[in-house]
Order: C-alpha cells, then structure tokens, then sequence
C-alpha cells in the first residue's frame, strides 16, 4: 500500500556534512526505491503548481520551517512514501512496513512526531491535515500569547500532526510506530536520530534544556521552598 518512495527535503542541494549520512543510508537499505530530493524552491514550485489554492498560505508562513513542515504533508498526500527529516538515519530495510497504509511515530510522553512518516497516496488522514492547514496558521502562527516554538508547534508542527491524529475518526488505518522501531536503543530500530532542530531558536533552546532538567529543577525549587519555610 506505501510506494516505494522516499523523500528528504533542505533548504538547497547543499546538505551540510553532518546531515549527509542521512541522504546515503535510505539510499543503502532501500537500492530499489525511488529517492527524492527537495530543496525549498522545489517544494513551492510544487505546491504552486499542484495545490495553487494553498500558496497564498503558504508563503505567509513567518517561518520557513513552517513551510517544510507543511509541505511534507502535501507531498505525502500526492505520492506517498516514506518522508524522513535528515537528523533521522535509517538501520534497517523498511519493507515490512509497507503494508500499512499510513504510519506516524509515537514520541514521549506523549504525541507524535512529523520527522518520519509513512503513507499510501491520498490518504484520507493527510486530506484532513492539508485542509486544515490554513485554519492552523490563522490560530497560531502570530498569536502573539505564544512562543516562537509553540507557535511552529501549533501551526504545522508535531503538536498539529497530533491534534489531527486525535480529531482522525478512522484511526483503525493508522499504524502507531513504537519506541522500539523509532529510534530505540533496540536493535528492532529502523532509525536513530543525531542532532538536528535546525529551526531552533532560544526559545526552543529553552524549553529543552527545562525539559531535560525537569528532575533537578523540582528538586532545586523543593528545597528552596523547605528553607522558606523552616527559616519564615
């Protein structure tokens, strides 16, 4: 059901050198599918092109990350495949998921992610997430209420592929990819991740350095409120 197609999106043809060896190991595992490079200008000529009632949105997006998020969805949409950001780098041979007819993976603790997805051309889940992009970017791309992240988050980004995911009301076609194929430490894994967020800004920088000192943080703020009040 998912064509043996695989897409990978940056900015020109130019991959920086520490993302090259995502590009090189799809191509390894998969000799016989058909590789797919896009660089920005690509992606608007084709959402120009094939989805013209879009383009206005999309070149409002105050962000180019919202662009190649959004862009994903459409791409996938029209041909299917496999759609892998380059901070992704594929382990295994994906065939035996192509029986599917569409797959996001499971992040934690909760949600999904957009940076490897799975699908069958036309699938009804990334109908509903094209239409109703332009609604997501009225909301939250300049609420001015909300960071920078949140408002990528929100608009375009995994925290929408979620909410959509949530709002799917034939979720029985969904497959969910576990922890275990996405990325694990197991060797089941048909990715692991190096480093990327290339869109990050402080805020993002923020709220992941929070997130994974969340432990000591409450530790460090339950002590000072102990001293508060044994000392008050």
């Amino acid at each position: 059901m998912i064509p043996k197609i695989i897409h990978q999106t940056w900015k020109t043809e130019d991959i920086p050198r520490e993302w090259a060896e995502s590009k090189a190991s799809w191509q390894r595992f998969h000799p016989d599918w058909r590789y797919i490079f896009w660089t920005d200008r690509d992606l608007e000529s084709f959402i120009a092109e094939r989805y013209p009632w879009f383009i206005e949105t999309y070149r409002d997006y105050p962000y180019a990350i919202q662009r190649v998020d959004a862009s994903r969805y459409f791409i996938l949409y029209e041909y299917g495949g496999i759609y892998s950001d380059l901070d992704v780098i594929c382990n295994r041979n994906g065939d035996f998921l192509l029986s599917h007819k569409a797959i996001i993976p499971q992040t934690e603790p909760v949600g999904f992610s957009n940076d490897l997805i799975m699908t069958e051309p036309k699938h009804p889940f990334f109908l509903q997430m094209i239409n109703n992009l332009a609604r997501a970017h009225r909301k939250f791309s300049r609420n001015p209420l909300l960071l920078r992240h949140f408002r990528v988050m929100f608009s375009t980004g995994p925290l929408y592929l979620t909410r959509q995911y949530r709002n799917f009301p034939a979720k029985a076609e969904m497959f969910i990819l576990p922890q275990s194929l996405y990325g694990g430490k197991e060797a089941t894994s048909i990715v692991r991740h190096i480093r990327g967020n290339s869109w990050h800004a402080w805020d993002s920088r923020l709220l992941g350095f929070l997130f994974d000192h969340a432990r000591m943080l409450l530790l460090v703020l339950a002590a000072l409120f102990g001293s508060w009040l044994f000392f008050r």
